[in-house]
């Protein structure tokens, strides 16, 4: 794991020293993504200079350092992630008579580069990745990011040099980089929280997307535009969703005991290969049905008790810590907790624009980030479940949002609006009385509610349950596979979008900020093909998501304690607004401030204020987007 940065200087054919200076302050912006080493390669007849910071996980010895040439000395690489099944891949490597010099995956992944070929060895490798390829003999370098989009790659113009990061911080390092802001990224991140790719923060930076890869000829005209008309797709989540659907018949056959024991294989593998490490190694625990399936294997796989980790607040509604702790017990892993309150929680607040770099709101973006803190005072890797709910159809949404649809489909316009106001009409905070603590955030969930009660279109009712600002204008702009029910039209959506933009962004950024290194099991794509083979039936089933993960833990958990809702991993945003932090959100939101950045309205950011701090609506969650904003301005802009 670490964080990569580079630069390519056209008319600096005798400046070496200066663009590797530059360089060397990039990667010096990041050296919290790799502490334990840096290293620059520049070429010597060529002005381009490759950096990398490091934190070791794989071959902890100076063999394992980058930039590295490979042995042939066509290829430079700098590569930031980890390559789960290296070990497959340097066995057929040797059966060639390929010698390594160390243990390293980077040193097996550029030897793969040279055997096999790029488009080959790229359909072989499975892993996390963010890959800058240089070809030394003809001039051109390779940008390649993973799959599902778990590591980042930035790239950039800065007058006519071309710049490539692990995060945009690195880009200002550069005295001709211009930052400035995209105003289209402002847009869609006061909608949804967070920048989808390819937008940046800035416009003349954009962001690699999953899947993609850019080759540039470093003997060409570079531009922005040049660049992002470069990226194609080693791998296209529709096509591969499509090829996996068409087993779909061929999988009805099977029995339901053979449909499981396939998936306990294949995520059985998956674990196991992440949990390859030459460092202490334990999981996150949050007691949720993906981390609890993560360490259950974690557990099976191991001959000593797998180090645990969780966090908890001290508001009831917020609290999962009981349930981690239970499920810990019966596992018999080494777990340890940390029970925070809100004055714990709000010491992050400062650090929040340096740690996720770009403009982010996800809330849970606080607990994420203590838990990182917490467990990196232990170990160096740890394995989560994001993304058992894309892959398994987890989030409530694919339950609610069908139901609510096939009721309301038929409603005249008219009648949807009526029954959308009254339940507007009830301020949140009666709506959480009404639930009595039995529905965490009632008062916000009735607000989604009665937001998409008038809707008919599925993927209007989907941005909508996405929104955090419904008024902005509608950005998703995804093609699913024909043939798909609207839980799995979702799932699809959200694993090519607020999968890689909100939960991958959230966790590489916490992470990364604390040199810890997180890995993902459930995003395999094994799984991912294995998923998208299976029938609805096999995730969603009596009214619940993630049916085949939920068999999965009752075969090492004799207990009930997953069946209680789930909470998410949230904080009571809302409620710190006004109290602990009312008197810094109303610094942040002053007319001075708000007008100063020309962002938002400020009428607008006042009437919402008022509304909420009497109690008539619940904005919690858009104001954060707003204080978060203007928190990044303040400090990068």
């Amino acid at each position: 794991m670490c964080g990569i940065a580079g630069i390519f200087q056209p008319k600096s054919y005798k400046e070496k020293l200066h663009h590797r200076e530059i360089a060397s302050l990039m990667c010096d912006s990041l050296k919290r993504r790799g502490p334990d080493s840096g290293g620059l390669w520049s070429a010597d007849n060529f002005p381009i200079t490759l950096g990398h910071r490091r934190l070791s996980i794989i071959d902890l010895s100076p063999e394992g350092n980058q930039p590295m040439v490979s042995s042939s000395g066509k290829y430079v690489i700098c590569f930031n992630g980890e390559i789960y099944n290296f070990l497959d891949i340097r066995k057929s490597l040797e059966e060639r008579s390929i010698i390594f010099r160390g243990r390293s995956d980077t040193e097996i992944l550029l030897s793969a580069f040279e055997i096999f070929g790029i488009a080959q060895t790229l359909q072989k490798i499975k892993g996390m990745f963010a890959i800058a390829l240089y070809d030394c003999e003809d001039k051109k370098i390779h940008f390649i990011r993973d799959h599902f989009g778990k590591k980042p790659l930035y790239l950039a113009m800065a007058g006519n040099d071309l710049l490539f990061a692990s995060q945009v911080k690195s880009f200002r390092q550069h005295p001709e980089f211009n930052p400035v802001i995209n105003k289209n990224a402002v847009s869609q991140y006061l909608k949804f929280g967070y920048i989808a790719g390819p937008l940046s923060i800035y416009e003349n930076a954009f962001s690699l997307i999953p899947g993609g890869i850019l080759t540039v000829d470093l003997n060409d005209n570079l531009s922005m535009e040049f660049l992002k008309n470069g990226v194609t797709k080693y791998w296209d989540a529709k096509n591969a969703a499509i090829a996996a659907r068409s087993k779909i018949a061929e999988n009805k056959n099977l029995s339901e005991d053979e449909i499981y024991n396939n998936f306990h294989h294949i995520i059985s593998n998956s674990v196991e290969r992440r949990m390859i490490s030459d460092v202490s190694l334990g999981a996150f625990l949050s007691g949720g049905i993906d981390s609890s399936a993560v360490v259950s294997l974690m557990q099976s796989l191991s001959n000593r008790p797998i180090k645990t980790y969780t966090i908890g607040f001290d508001e009831e509604d917020f609290n999962e810590s009981e349930k981690a702790k239970m499920v810990a017990n019966h596992l018999g892993t080494d777990h340890s907790e940390i029970i925070l309150t809100h004055k714990d929680a709000l010491k992050i607040i400062p650090d929040i624009a340096d740690i996720y770099d770009e403009p982010f709101s996800d809330v849970s973006q606080i607990p994420t980030s203590l838990l990182c803190s917490f467990t990196k005072k232990h170990v160096s890797v740890a394995l989560s479940g994001d993304g058992g709910d894309e892959m398994f159809g987890g989030y409530n949404r694919y339950l609610t949002a069908p139901s609510i649809l096939n009721k309301t489909k038929f409603l005249p316009w008219p009648v949807g609006n009526i029954i959308s106001s009254f339940i507007n009409y009830i301020s949140p905070e009666i709506w959480d009385k009404i639930g009595n603590g039995k529905i965490p955030q009632m008062g916000e969930k009735m607000q989604k509610l009665a937001s998409i009660i008038p809707l008919k279109d599925r993927k209007k009712i989907y941005d909508r349950l996405l929104s955090k600002n419904i008024t902005n204008e509608y950005f998703i702009d995804i093609t699913e596979p024909e043939g798909l029910s609207f839980a799995e039209q979702m799932m699809f959506y959200d694993t090519l979008f607020y999968l890689p933009n909100d939960i991958l962004m959230k966790m590489d950024r916490a992470s990364m900020y604390y040199s810890l290194e997180c890995r993902s099991p459930l995003l395999d794509i094994d799984i991912f093909n294995f998923a998208w083979s299976l029938p609805e039936k096999y995730k969603i089933r009596d009214g619940k998501g993630k049916y085949l993960l939920r068999k999965l833990i009752k075969q090492y958990i004799n207990s009930d304690i997953l069946n209680q809702p789930k909470q998410g991993f949230n904080v009571p945003i809302s409620l710190w607004i006004k109290g602990p932090l009312k008197e810094w959100a109303e610094t942040i939101l002053s007319k001075e401030n708000i007008e100063k950045y020309d962002f938002v309205d400020y009428g607008q950011v006042k009437e919402i204020w008022d509304m909420h701090i009497s109690g008539k609506s619940d904005y919690g969650h858009r104001l954060w987007s707003i204080l978060v904003l203007h928190s990044w301005a303040e400090k990068y802009s």
